[in-house]
């Protein structure tokens, strides 16, 4: 086996490795339509968490939103914990 055939199985490796973990997170990931989640934020056990910048949130943000900006979520990860099966992100 050549040097190129090699660096050629380990490129389709890590391709096939990066579409299995994102399959993986997707699959446990629920997608809610927006009459879903307006349904949904009548319930108290629910967080709707609000990661877009501060500029987008000051145009227009939903009503009860938690806003935690994205580039600061691993900051704050603490907060969330308590909120972990029941958070809806915008």
């Amino acid at each position: 086996m050549t040097a190129s055939q090699i660096f050629l199985y380990v490129i389709a490796a890590l391709i096939i490795l990066f579409y299995i973990r994102r399959w993986m997170q997707k699959a446990h990931m629920k997608e809610y339509s927006a009459s879903e989640v307006s349904k949904r934020m009548n319930d108290d056990s629910v967080v709707l968490l609000d990661v877009r910048t501060h500029q987008e949130r000051n145009h227009k943000h939903a009503k009860g939103s938690l806003h935690i900006p994205v580039n600061e979520l691993s900051q704050k990860l603490k907060m969330l914990e308590k909120h972990r099966e029941m958070v809806l992100i915008l």
